[in-house]
């Protein structure tokens, strides 16, 4: 499907990368062809306009940027990219992990690196939780499982994993409240969103 693509102009929307450096990793990426199908186009001049599948943005639209901390804008671009991802990927299943402790930010993301997913990250009764959508051909009971072994491989107590078959009703409504942006949820208890940096 057509608006399945993006040109150059429109990732530079959800990147502080130029449309250059933007250009550079499209050329990296197409002539390592993993991503045929995904990114057509190329070449100088007036037909050498890209067209780049969306399930790439997460790739083609970061900044590696190490031992230093994002800038507001660069958060605010990778949170509107996740938000855009979210809309458009067909997601499998819904979920949420209420830890019986306070935990980092970073411990709930890194029980989900094993999937593609986007997640939200609330506070209340001073701990964390996180609500997600994972894209995966795994079973429930199997996704269970695994995040259950991440917790105890650390010795963190959880209850149990709430996760179901993600129905396209959800869709905008559960952004929109995940995100409190209705009238009908605290708006002060959410901490962070985004795409689970997912590791093969």
């Amino acid at each position: 499907m057509l608006n399945e693509y993006l040109k150059v102009t429109e990732i530079e929307k959800f990147s502080t990368l130029t449309s250059k450096q933007i250009r550079n990793k499209l050329v990296s990426l197409k002539n390592s062809n993993q991503y045929n199908g995904l990114i057509f186009g190329g070449g100088k001049g007036k037909g050498g306009q890209y067209k780049v599948h969306f399930t790439l943005l997460p790739i083609v639209a970061s900044r590696i940027r190490r031992k230093k901390q994002k800038s507001i804008q660069t958060t605010n671009k990778s949170r509107l990219l996740s938000e855009y991802y979210f809309s458009k990927k067909q997601w499998n299943y819904f979920g949420c992990i209420k830890p019986n402790v306070d935990l980092d930010i970073s411990d709930l993301l890194k029980s989900l690196r094993q999937f593609d997913g986007f997640y939200v990250i609330h506070r209340k009764n001073e701990k964390n939780h996180i609500h997600f959508t994972i894209h995966s051909s795994r079973s429930i009971s199997d996704i269970k499982q695994l995040i259950k072994n991440y917790f105890q491989t650390l010795k963190i107590s959880i209850d149990n994993v709430f996760l179901t078959e993600y129905q396209e009703t959800f869709g905008k409504n559960t952004l929109q409240y995940l995100l409190r942006k209705g009238n009908h949820s605290n708006k002060h208890d959410l901490i962070d969103w985004g795409l689970v940096q997912y590791t093969h």
